[in-house]
């Protein structure tokens, strides 16, 4: 069979929009969407998803995507303006725009869906660890209970730019020890969903993280070299296309 092959580079703002688009390629999250809950915690690659999400089930998320800001990170000396630490939770196809995921939490029942974002991901074993600046362990705690205790099944999309090479268990023991100081470090159930994950799903190629960097706003690219017969890598061309056209918000 003819393979062909092509080179990609996503800013994180291209690689959120990328991620965005195959979550909402799921078959479990297409069911909850239907019958259930859905939450779609606060944080920036999750306003790409959120805005992917409720444009399928008929909403427009409209300026809450750029302000759903939950422990972002900033260059030096700045600040983010109109954030608010918002969460998404859509019951039986309806978006709640009154209710928190604190709200839902022991209504949430096996099967139903929560989408989280990390700040670490190992590419090798898809393990995402979550940065944590509360003392009660912040929105992760809230993650586990769902998890763990209600059999909540946990979406995890991250971009490859956030990736480690240490096991994310490691870097836990390494900043979660007592004599440690700053932020701490929480591991999230369920695996990560990157952009590989995404190419996969939206145009059946795969895809290889070979470099990555930039400067004048792509600081933080991923290049990936994606492989796959002829029909596919022209889908991935007419994917890249689209994504070429995200907005890119200051705080992304």
């Amino acid at each position: 069979m003819e393979t062909k092959s092509c080179v990609i580079m996503l800013t994180p703002a291209m690689s959120k929009r990328l991620i965005a688009l195959g979550i909402c390629q799921q078959d479990c999250l297409k069911e909850r969407l239907k019958k259930g809950i859905v939450v779609i915690n606060a944080g920036t690659t999750n306003g790409y998803v959120a805005e992917a999400v409720l444009e399928s089930i008929g909403y427009d998320i409209g300026p809450l995507k750029s302000r759903m800001i939950r422990g972002v990170i900033l260059p030096p000396d700045s600040k983010v303006e109109k954030a608010e630490n918002a969460d998404i939770v859509i019951i039986d196809g309806k978006w709640e725009k009154d209710l928190t995921f604190e709200d839902v939490l022991d209504r949430i029942s096996a099967g139903d869906i929560i989408i989280k974002g990390g700040n670490a991901v190992n590419p090798r074993t898809g393990d995402v660890g979550v940065l944590i600046g509360h003392p009660q362990g912040g929105t992760v705690g809230r993650v586990i209970r769902a998890a763990y205790g209600r059999r909540a099944r946990i979406l995890a999309p991250v971009g490859l730019e956030k990736r480690v090479d240490a096991p994310v268990t490691d870097i836990m023991e390494l900043i979660n020890d007592p004599e440690a100081t700053g932020l701490r470090m929480g591991h999230l159930p369920g695996k990560a969903y990157t952009e590989i994950e995404a190419i996969s799903d939206l145009t059946c190629a795969d895809a290889v993280l070979v470099g990555g960097g930039g400067v004048m706003g792509a600081e933080g690219t991923c290049i990936f070299h994606v492989m796959g017969a002829p029909e596919d890598i022209e889908a991935v061309k007419e994917l890249y296309a689209q994504l070429r056209k995200v907005e890119n918000y200051s705080q992304n």
